[in-house]
């Protein structure tokens, strides 16, 4: 991926890669479980958001 390589292990498949991996000399497994966890909360936090103000069900 050719954004700007300093922003690859932040970016959401990268850190979900890197999870699955167990670590890599770059990223820790830790850090890379913290990013992907606030990742998955933002969307649910969105996904909530737009559930609760679009009537979504009808």
């Amino acid at each position: 991926m050719k954004i700007v390589p300093a922003t690859t292990p932040w970016l959401p498949g990268s850190a979900l890669t890197i999870v699955g991996e167990g670590g890599t000399s770059t990223l820790s497994y830790g850090h890379a479980l913290l990013v992907s966890l606030a990742y998955v909360i933002v969307a649910g936090i969105v996904a909530t958001v737009a559930f609760i103000r679009r009537d979504v069900t009808a």
